[in-house]
């Protein structure tokens, strides 16, 4: 016999209409009781009417809104091909896109940015937000379902999250070090943003997964340049002319900045992404390897979530991307 919302409302000591407004994301309900709802909706195992729900969405049509700082990043474009695909998938259910972008990582930008998209008329938002208080207040206090996409961001009503491991990215690409490194590393690290939460996690992975395989190495230097080109290539090339170094790792965008600086110094260089600019310096030799996290797939699965969670009421579970090593043969 199937599950029903009574019988779910009685499991959690709360009214059946507390359940149908979580259900059909109506009302205020707290966060602490959406959780109790969409955990006894697992265990219970409850199956709505999926028939009449996406005939719901085909006479009431759901706008789904998306923020991320990708105005400047190639990265970003095969995301949102992949946002646009899911989305036509289901445009004969209602569903359309409406996607805002800013560059760089400024807390006003961003707060401002997901303001003027809301206040648009959105149904509901995926967003790649930066990691402040100011964002994580905003986010939680959002009427209309939300859920994050590339870099995770832990706040009271988020549905899920679509994106990378960072964690394990970095521990990768210390046990490529490890295995290609002939003499002792002298690192560069140069970061994207450390208010982006997933660029913080592949550094400090890195370097603890090199701490505690007890590999000899020395960090020379570590520097955020906000993903921008022309940034890395002053902060690196400074660094380079003070020090004596053999390895840079760039963690995230700013490759054309750091080939720029490392020019024809024979300096071991990788990085992150499988971008334009990362294939054509790799098939150059310049960039030894790189570590990619399916892009595509991020925006096809943050938006087909977010359609999902429309039709049928029930929660998603969050979507890892698998990491994906390429060398230059990987190209040719």
């Amino acid at each position: 016999m199937a599950t029903t919302i009574k019988e779910i409302a009685s499991l959690i000591g709360v009214s059946r209409g507390t359940v149908d407004r979580v259900l059909h994301n109506r009302g205020r309900v707290s966060p602490e009781v959406r959780e109790k709802v969409y955990a006894a909706i697992k265990e219970l195992g409850y199956e709505p009417n999926k028939a009449g729900r996406m005939l719901a969405a085909k006479k009431n049509p759901c706008c789904i809104g998306v923020f991320c700082p990708g105005s400047y990043n190639s990265f970003f474009d095969e995301i949102i091909r992949g946002m646009e695909e899911a989305t036509e998938e289901y445009r004969d259910l209602g569903f359309s896109l409406k996607v805002s972008m800013v560059r760089g990582f400024d807390t006003e930008d961003h707060l401002k940015g997901l303001e003027d998209l809301v206040e648009s008329g959105i149904n509901a938002l995926v967003s790649a937000p930066i990691c402040n208080q100011q964002i994580i207040d905003y986010l939680s206090s959002l009427k209309i379902p939300s859920a994050v996409f590339n870099t995770d961001l832990d706040y009271g009503n988020k549905l899920y999250y679509v994106g990378s491991d960072y964690a394990e990215k970095g521990r990768i690409d210390a046990g490529l070090l490890m295995l290609t490194a002939k003499v002792k590393p002298r690192i560069i690290i140069v970061r994207g943003s450390d208010k982006f939460c997933g660029h913080s996690k592949i550094g400090r992975s890195f370097i603890e997964t090199l701490e505690k395989a007890g590999f000899d190495f020395d960090i020379v230097g570590s520097v955020s340049t906000g993903d921008d080109d022309g940034k890395t290539e002053y902060a690196l090339s400074r660094l380079l002319e003070a020090n004596e170094v053999n390895t840079v790792f760039v963690t995230t965008a700013g490759l054309e900045g750091a080939v720029r600086a490392i020019g024809d110094r024979g300096i071991l260089l990788f990085t992150s992404d499988d971008t334009p600019i990362v294939r054509k310096y790799i098939a150059e030799g310049k960039v030894a390897w790189t570590i990619c996290q399916d892009p595509h797939m991020q925006g096809y699965m943050a938006i087909r979530k977010m359609q999902d969670y429309f039709i049928s009421g029930i929660r998603p579970d969050d979507y890892i991307t698998q990491h994906v090593i390429k060398i230059r043969e990987s190209y040719s």
